[in-house]
């Protein structure tokens, strides 16, 4: 993209002031320039900052084009010369820039376009700026998700600041039409521009002719030369992409807007189309459509095998359209014959103006099929309008119509369809009532399921139900077809299947069918012949199972009552009838399936058909809705269990696959998601599609939600391009591979550039899939890929569309191409190497075991019945195991159309559950349940894989979150662990995902910079309490953290809330009390506040509270109250009206969803399935209270009014919540906010402070500490105005080295200077009680340096002793002038400490030791990646570990030098980890541990020489561990009194990765330790710093830094004003700003003079 003439100076302009002062050894880069815009700025002369040299790097050196090599730029970088900046054409730059890219200032994308606009839109003419926002606005939302290039929104404010005109002639820059401005620019031109270019460069679908689409503008009649060249631009634009064909009009002026008059913006606009009908009154189609009907009165439109002229067959659809005025090419029109969701042909129109519109197809339109096919079509006609841009429902939408469906073929119409017309079902029940407008109808098609005008199938399975034109469709698997017409065969007799498959799922032979054989007695004899008449009744249809409507039909009542009462006296065998065994072909069994007409499930398929009825016919709920309402039902853990083939053995429910059948496993399978994955292959067939439909139906939604938790991680390490995944025991990998899918959907939606593709190849993530199988399960692992990989080779468009990024690949600088996924195939059970992430799939073991049936826990009929929870306990001794049981006589809501479907669906399970307990070997009277265990094997497992990996995700069907989370039983997991868990969910089978990272550090530096920000301590005590308290709450809302704007502030807001609450009834009002009742944090279960069905896109989380507080009365029924938490910095803004208003309007919509959701007026099924979902949501939570806060006399009320409402459900009477005290309740927290107790700001709404928090701070005054009773129970805006600076009187006593330091003053004061003007003295006031923290910034040559020597010699005199980290030998000499042979100098010669020394008693202070010296290699070692640091953590950690440290155990200190050791012995060292390290080693740095005193044991001064060596990373490990040394020493010295030592830092900016300096300031002033840091730029500093530091002294700086600290210490009304003045400052003058003072006060620097 060639540059405009003023870009190049415009972007000069605005480097300048974005790099500030060249100063020697500067260097900086820029990457994110396109490589020709790079080129052609390095080769502009114009393009020119002020003292620094410019260079493009790229491939070759070339002085003309200002261009030079990688290594050139290196040299230039080594010899520290003049200021540099980079332009790196990333293409051809070639490798070596990585030590530039960690070294030097990289210029950001956002931070050089956003000043550049911004100086750009300044110099548009006047009256311009308004249109160029409006344009660029409507071009972003042209542009869709697509983002705008800023590069282009540049090019267009550059080019129109030479004119009005050139405003609307530059629109094509930005992918809009051009517009003639002959005056002043017209906002409402761009609507119209936005429209011409959708209409005329239609991105996708058929375009029409140029023509066509001419004609459709509607131009005058005097246009027709304008009308040629217009097509004639058309038709070269459509082999161009938009930017470019929009490029070729600018000059051409007569094309463009205003010169172009369309008629078309002067029409009216589409309402709605109506299909008109192919048939007349008597049903026979009109000679006008060209359909025939057949003897089935069925439409069909026959092609012909031959083509003959004289016969054309012809099929014409016709429709009117509201209003019938609507203007010739006023709108276009999609009309496509569509067949099994493909589309067979398809045509564009235009509006025709008046009248019928009109679309004929011939059979030239068909020419890609093969002649000899039948299909069961639809016609759909979509208008091009913004309302059918999103796929959706036809039938909702009144821009679409759909036609009545109809065959097409070639000729021949008795053999089946290849396709069928009409939307898939997963049931034909919820099929049947999108067709049947009435219950007559319904039981119409309930009675004569062998109706073949009504029933039909095709060729790929899918049964068609169809009624009066309109078709909806459900698949029915070959396999059970074959199996039904089997049983058919055997004439309905009792039996099961048996089938042998290979390896890759597919059948080796037909199925066997297995008679059970004699009855025995009569009871058996009855169930034979409800069996056969059952039989009977299927063979009615020859469709099989799945085409029958299960209602009250006496035949299907008899057949389960009869199975029932043959189950409960015969033997265990009888209750394996309708399963198809699957055994491998050396004969082990797999698994097995439970067909739909198992018993069983053919009543709950009963129950479910006749709620469908009921809810569609007798409630008039709509169809769509009761799909969406009853689609998530799945029959999941019906059976829960069957007895094994031999004794002692059991199958458990693994997955229901499709909607009718179900998986089951053994208990002792090792892996279930191998079985369940063949399984499905198996119902199958192949077929892409139809494995699909039958993919597990609980693996389908748990992927999804891994994806989320996969997206969340990706979010969270954005650097990270190439991801590691583990995946134990994943089966096919399909759900991990699917969530992987899922994920980079999520993150990388944003990641486009105009025309839809990733802007940078580069940044395209990337993932390493290891499978780990269980022992000898490999022949299914990974056969997902495989068959997908095999798919690609038969053509791509056989590979579902979410699994395409399966096929693609990424490049990388070099020209490298990378998969997006490798995979591979493992041989050992369980990963060695570490990785990002871990899913583990059913990685514990499970048993049945039978217990007396008094013993099993009451349980619910949720929906009536057709939704089944497991109740799931825990138990931590004497092995953590969870058992999992289904109540023998549940208890609730019976069906509403007959109490008689929801008894005989318990009783038939109870029955079978029976005789599971018969083949466990038990009595009469014991249950099955089944046992689920953490083996100490698994459980160090666990451990292992959290060491190797940052986070580990498990999925469960039978383990829950009670393991990681139960701090009362097992406190040193509960706190070795932050969790996120996925309540139960009838969509996932009622499984639990849990995320779970041991990484706490991670967490715990978001805590730090968050609190850092808010101008509180960011102590590892007030961390640690926070973390504890999200964790109580939601590890969810931990892991929040990571989320960009004020979230973290946010968390930190509800953290402390929590923490009040959960001493709630010791504090009182307003606080919730957390022994009473439990929270529910809404954003966790998102669904709860979603009609069941709604996509998760619609979800506004604007509509609800942050928690839910549910209690339950002594006197029985729930309270609930809704919280909602705000976070604000400063007092002004906490008691706005504004937020109050925010927070009241967000709880009214809470209320009013939940009333929508919940209340009476909601629809009976809507109510009835929600309030089951609600049920477990609330059960979930407060068994999580139980493990935390609640008292077991709570909790037993809340469980037994959240088991009522389980068991009553509609008819539950939950509170209205308008009836409810504190129904509706908001707290806002803010930092400046001291009082001890909240205040009411608003109606329930309350103000509150850090109070709980273990170390609060204030600037840098903690409450408690030196603040009076009035000031900490006052509001800090008015404390400002009540309070006068108090001047501290200078110290009485000077102390020289040598002399008692204890002796010294508690205060001190050091003269900076005199007030500038006048002889009066300005002094920094150093003491305990306030902040010690003293932060220099100022150019070179303006007085640091003799500052610092002043302030030193006057810390000296006052008794405290300076620790000086030099840079320099400048400083040394100075120094060493002051003080001689006083002055101690340390340079390196080892470390002489152990940096592993642990100074606390704290059960986990080793561990966070381990953080700290990880964080200490980020800062000596920058380009170091996450996992390379997760190495050395590990290492670290280990060397802890095998000295005996545990979580609350302590061991022996191990030598620093043995995590290096341990890295060495590693099977697969990194390289690169270790070239690193071995640089360290090679200097003794891990040897020489013992032998120095600790500086803070020492009255002298000391002088760190970090210049004494010359390597630079040597130099950066010194001063770390030197540092690392004094935070530890601190510690072990404990707190002070007063000041003993500063630390004083010169040239900060060469300490700037040290994130010790700021964690040290926060917390040091207690243990008698100040802050002293210097720099030349605002910019060297940690941004954290600001906030721990009260004492500023500003000398001249830069323009952005004048403003930062204008910022800091100017009154808002004067920043301008003191930013110019900081930037003119003459040499030793300064400005000085300290805490408590309302302005700052100009200083001139001097020799300092005593008191």
């Amino acid at each position: 993209m060639p540059l405009i003439e003023n870009t190049a100076p415009t972007l000069a302009r605005s480097l300048s002031d974005l790099l500030g002062p060249a100063l020697p050894g500067s260097m900086a880069f820029i990457r994110c320039l396109p490589g020709e815009v790079a080129r052609e700025l390095a080769a502009d002369e114009r393009f020119a900052v002020q003292g620094w040299q410019i260079a493009l790097v790229s491939h070759a050196t070339d002085a003309a084009t200002r261009s030079i090599t990688a290594d050139k730029a290196v040299e230039w970088r080594e010899d520290k010369a003049e200021a540099v900046l980079l332009l790196v054409d990333a293409v051809h730059a070639g490798a070596g820039m990585d030590g530039i890219y960690s070294a030097a200032r990289e210029i950001v994308e956002a931070e050089l376009f956003a000043r550049t606009k911004a100086l750009a839109r300044d110099k548009l003419p006047h009256g311009g700026k308004s249109f160029a926002d409006k344009a660029l606005s409507k071009a972003r939302r042209l542009a869709r998700n697509k983002a705008l290039s800023p590069w282009r929104e540049l090019a267009y404010l550059c080019r129109g600041t030479r004119s009005l005109e050139d405003l609307g002639a530059a629109l094509p820059e930005i992918g809009l039409w051009p517009v003639a401005v002959d005056d002043k620019p017209d906002d409402g031109d761009l609507e119209k521009s936005a429209l011409l270019v959708e209409r005329l460069l239609a991105r996708q679908g058929n375009r029409q002719s140029a023509e066509a689409r001419v004609v459709g503008l509607q131009l005058p009649a005097a246009d027709a030369t304008v009308e040629r060249k217009l097509a004639e631009f058309l038709r070269a634009a459509d082999s161009l992409s938009r930017l470019d064909a929009l490029a070729r009009l600018e000059g051409q002026e007569s094309l463009w807007l205003n010169r172009l008059r369309p008629g078309l913006f002067n029409s009216e606009t589409l309402q709605s189309i109506r299909w008109v009908n192919w048939r007349q009154r008597n049903g026979r189609p009109y000679q006008w459509s060209g359909l025939a009907v057949d003897d089935d009165n069925r439409l069909t439109f026959k092609l012909a095998l031959v083509d003959n002229p004289q016969q054309r067959v012809r099929l014409e659809v016709r429709w009117d359209v509201e209003p019938a005025t609507l203007a010739k090419g006023a709108v276009d029109y999609i009309v496509n014959i569509r067949a099994g969701g493909e589309a067979l042909a398809e045509k564009t129109v235009t509006h025709a103006g008046r009248g019928l519109q009109k679309c004929v197809f011939t059979q030239d339109d068909f020419g890609d099929l093969e002649g000899n096919e039948r299909f069961e079509a639809e016609v759909t006609i979509r208008a091009l309008t913004a309302e059918t841009s999103r796929e959706g429902d036809a039938e909702a939408n009144s821009h679409q119509a759909v036609s009545e469906d109809f065959i097409l073929c070639f000729g021949v119409t008795d053999q089946a369809a290849k396709s069928s017309a009409g939307n898939v079902f997963p049931s034909l029940a919820l099929a049947a009532i999108q067709v049947a407008k009435d219950d007559e109808t319904f039981k119409r098609l309930a009675d004569n399921p062998g109706d073949r005008q009504t029933f039909s199938a095709d060729r790929k399975g899918y049964i068609a139900c169809r009624v009066d034109g309109k078709a909806a469709r459900v698949l029915c698997p070959k396999l059970l077809l074959d199996l039904a017409t089997d049983w058919a065969v055997h004439q309905g007799d009792p039996g099961r299947w048996r089938l042998k498959v290979r390896a890759d799922g597919s059948p080796d032979g037909e199925p066997v069918f297995i008679p059970f054989g004699p009855a025995g007695d009569r009871v058996g004899e009855r169930f034979i012949r409800a069996s056969r008449d059952f039989c009977n009744w299927l063979l009615r249809s020859s469709l099989g199972p799945l085409a029958v409507l299960y209602n009250d039909r006496p035949v299907f009542n008899e057949y389960v009552t009869a199975a029932t009462a043959w189950w409960e006296g015969t033997s265990a065998r009888a209750t394996q009838i309708h399963t198809l065994e699957v055994f491998g072909v050396s004969g082990q069994r797999i698994g097995l399936i439970v067909l739909p007409t198992h018993p069983l499930r053919v009543a709950w398929q009963q129950g479910f058909d006749m709620l469908v009825w009921r809810h569609r016919y007798e409630e008039g709920t709509p169809p769509i809705k009761v799909a969406k309402l009853l689609g998530s039902l799945i029959g999941a853990h019906y059976p829960a269990m069957l007895p094994g083939f031999a004794q002692g053995e059991a199958f458990v429910f693994a997955d229901s696959l499709g909607f009718h059948t179900v998986a089951m496993t053994a208990t002792d399978d090792p892996e279930p998601k191998a079985t369940v994955a063949l399984l499905s292959r198996l119902l199958g067939d192949g077929d892409a599609r139809s494995e699909e439909l039958m993919a597990p139906s609980v693996g389908r939604s748990a992927s999804e939600l891994l994806g989320e938790e996969v997206a969340r991680y990706l979010n969270l390490h954005p650097e990270t391009r190439r991801v590691h995944v583990h995946a134990l025991r994943p089966g096919d990998a399909m759900p991990a591979a699917r969530a992987l899918g899922c994920a980079l959907r999520e993150v990388e939606a944003t990641e486009v550039d105009e025309e839809g593709e990733a802007r940078e190849e580069g940044v395209k993530r990337a993932f390493v899939l290891d499978l780990y199988p269980a022992d000898g399960r490999t022949s299914m692992l990974g056969r997902f890929l495989a068959a997908t990989a095999q798919r690609r080779r038969s053509g791509a468009g056989v590979v579902p569309e979410e699994d395409r990024w399966l096929l693609d690949s990424v490049t990388r600088p070099g020209g490298v191409n990378l998969p997006r996924l490798a995979w591979a195939r493992r041989d050992s059970k369980t990963p060695t190497t570490p990785a990002h992430l871990a899913l583990a799939f059913d990685i514990f073991t499970t048993h049945v075991e039978c217990v007396p049936m008094t013993s099993v826990p009451n349980g619910a009929l949720e929906v009536h019945g057709l939704a089944l929870t497991p109740d799931r306990r825990f138990e931590a001794a004497p092995v953590p195991h969870w058992r999992s049981s289904i109540s023998p006589t549940p208890e609730g809501e019976k069906h509403p159309v007959a109490r008689g479907f929801s008894e005989r669906l318990v009783k038939a399970h109870s029955a079978l559950l029976r005789c599971v307990a018969k083949r466990m070997g038990a009595g009469d009277n014991d249950w099955p349940v089944l046992i689920t265990e953490v083996s100490p094997e698994r459980s160090e497992m666990l451990a292992a894989l959290h060491r190797l990996c940052d986070w580990v995700v498990t999925v469960d069907r039978h383990a829950g979150v009670e393991y990681f989370d139960s701090p009362r039983d097992l406190p040193s997991l509960y706190e070795a662990y932050l969790i996120d868990c996925v309540p139960e969910r009838d969509d996932l089978g009622f499984l639990q995902l849990i995320t779970s990272t041991s990484s706490l550090d991670e967490i715990v530096r978001l805590l730090d910079s968050a609190l850092g920000e808010m101008g509180l301590s960011a102590s590892p005590r007030n961390c640690t309490f926070l973390l504890d308290a999200l964790k109580a709450l939601s590890g969810r809302l931990a892991l929040r953290l990571t989320q960009s704007g004020s979230v973290a502030q946010e968390m930190v807001a509800l953290a402390l809330t929590q923490s009040h609450c959960v001493v709630g009834g010791e504090e009182g009002a307003p606080w919730f009390s957390l022994t009473e009742g439990f929270f529910v944090p809404l954003d966790d279960v998102p669904e709860l506040f979603r009609p069941v069905g709604e996509n998760k896109e619609k979800d506004a989380s604007g509509q609800r509270a942050d928690l839910l507080y549910v209690t339950a009365a002594r006197r029985g029924g729930l309270k609930f109250s809704f919280v909602e938490v705000k976070f604000r910095r400063y007092l002004k803004t906490a008691r706005a009206l504004d937020l109050l208003s925010s927070i009241e309007s967000q709880l009214d919509a809470s209320c009013q969803r939940w009333e929508k959701l919940f209340g009476p007026e909601t629809a009976l099924l809507e109510k009835t399935v929600q309030r089951a979902r609600l049920a477990r949501v609330l059960r979930f939570y407060a068994r999580k209270g139980q493990r935390h806060t609640l008292t077991n006399e709570a909790f037993e009320f809340i469980e037994r009014e959240l088991a009522k409402l389980a068991r009553e459900g509609t008819a539950y009477a939950l509170p209205a919540l308008l009836d409810l005290d504190r129904a509706k309740v908001g707290f806002v927290f803010c930092p400046e906010y001291g009082g001890a107790t909240p205040v009411e700001i608003g109606t329930d709404i309350w103000l509150f402070g850090p109070a709980r928090l273990p170390e609060t701070q204030r600037g840098a005054m903690p409450l408690g500490e030196g603040i009076s009773l009035l000031e900490a129970t006052t509001p800090l805006a008015l404390q400002d105005e009540a309070n006068a600076v108090e001047e501290l009187s200078p110290p009485d006593l000077l102390l020289t080295a040598g002399e008692n330091l204890a002796a010294a003053p508690k205060t001190v004061e050091l003269l900076l200077g005199q007030r500038d003007g006048s002889d009066e003295p300005v002094r920094w006031p150093v003491s305990i009680q306030g902040n010690p923290h003293l932060l220099i910034v100022g150019l070179p040559g303006m007085g640091k340096t003799t500052c610092l020597i002043q302030l030193c010699r006057q810390l000296m005199e006052s008794g405290i002793v300076p620790i000086v980290f030099s840079y320099h030998e400048d400083i040394d000499e100075k120094l060493g002038a002051l003080w001689g042979h006083s002055l101690h100098r340390v340079s390196y010669a080892g470390l002489g400490f152990n940096p592993l020394q642990v100074v606390s008693d704290a059960p986990l202070a080793y561990m966070d030791n381990v953080t700290l010296l990880r964080d200490n290699f980020a800062a000596i070692f920058p380009d170091l990646g996450d996992v390379q640091l997760g190495r050395v953590r590990e290492a670290i950690k280990q060397s802890y570990a095998d000295r005996g440290w545990a979580l609350g155990k302590r061991g022996e200190i191990p030598p620093f030098g043995a995590f290096y050791e341990l890295l060495k012995a590693d099977a697969k060292p990194d390289k690169g980890l270790m070239t690193r390290l071995a640089e360290l080693a090679d200097y003794g740095l891990f040897e020489a541990t013992a032998g120095a005193q600790s500086l803070l044991d020492s009255s002298t001064p000391a002088l760190v020489q970090i210049h004494s060596s010359q390597n630079e990373v040597l130099q950066r490990a010194f001063s770390t561990f030197v540092l690392h040394n004094l935070y530890q020493s601190m510690f072990r010295r404990g707190t002070q009194n007063r000041i003993t030592h500063a630390v004083i830092f010169d040239e900060a900016h060469r300490a700037a990765r040290l994130k010790l300096i700021p964690t040290m300031a926060k917390e040091c002033r207690k243990y008698g330790l100040s802050f002293v840091v210097a720099s030349q730029e605002a910019k060297d500093f940690d941004s954290s710093l600001f906030t721990a530091v009260a004492n500023y002294l500003a000398l001249r700086v830069s323009e952005p830094d004048a403003k930062l600290m204008a910022k800091i210490f100017a009154p808002s009304d004067k920043l301008t004003l003191y930013t110019d003045r900081i930037k003119q400052m003459a040499k030793f003058k300064a400005w000085f700003y300290s805490e408590g003072m309302r302005a700052p006060t100009p200083v001139v620097l001097g020799n300092a003079q005593r008191g």
